[in-house]
């Protein structure tokens, strides 16, 4: 018997990917099509991400997951944990539900020194302050363009067309990073966070 309580598996449960998805569609709805399109891009939820779930009567009602996001930083290759998709039905808040799960997380990550690090970007930092995450700015000034297209400027690629997606991963697998001082595996970022855009 694992020691986790709350962690989960994909591949041993076939419908944890709809329990999962039924929770995340309420707290952040639109997010089951993102994953979907992820899926077709060959970067699913299922395979980047590890989650523990609390269930209520086979209901999920607290997610938190976790991923691996190798990095450069200052010259040396390492593994991060990213926590993320934490998510809690409005009804089961506020009975410790979420903080058990964390709990639980930050063990699982802290085993055997399993990640050097975590990270985790959300736009309330302060739900994540008591277990010792702190915010780090992630710039220091903001400039607003005013961009006028032409013919031969950028454009956003179309995942439906098969040139676009050639060319976005013949653009990732060739890539060369600006700094060897804190760069992340844009690949795998690429496949590890593809679920959280469009």
């Amino acid at each position: 018997m694992s020691q986790y309580r709350f962690k989960q598996s994909f591949s041993d449960d076939p419908s944890l990917s709809d329990k999962l998805f039924d929770l995340m569609e309420v707290t952040f709805p639109g997010l089951s099509s993102l994953a979907e399109c992820a899926k077709k891009l060959g970067a699913s939820w299922e395979t980047a991400s590890t989650p523990f779930i609390r269930f209520h009567d086979h209901v999920a009602i607290t997610h938190v997951g976790v991923l691996e996001i190798p990095m450069q930083i200052m010259g040396q290759r390492l593994t991060v944990g990213g926590i993320h998709g934490v998510a809690t039905r409005a009804e089961f808040r506020r009975r410790g539900y979420y903080r058990e799960v964390m709990e639980e997380v930050l063990g699982y990550c802290d085993h055997d020194r399993l990640y050097e690090t975590l990270v985790l970007t959300t736009p309330q930092p302060e739900f994540y302050l008591p277990f010792g995450f702190r915010v780090v700015e992630e710039h220091i000034f903001k400039v607003k363009c005013n961009f006028t297209g032409s013919t031969d400027s950028f454009r956003i690629l179309d995942f439906t067309d098969t040139k676009d997606y050639t060319l976005l991963h013949r653009l990732l697998e060739t890539r060369a990073p600006v700094s060897n001082r804190g760069t992340a595996g844009i690949r795998a970022i690429w496949d590890t966070m593809q679920s959280f855009v469009n």
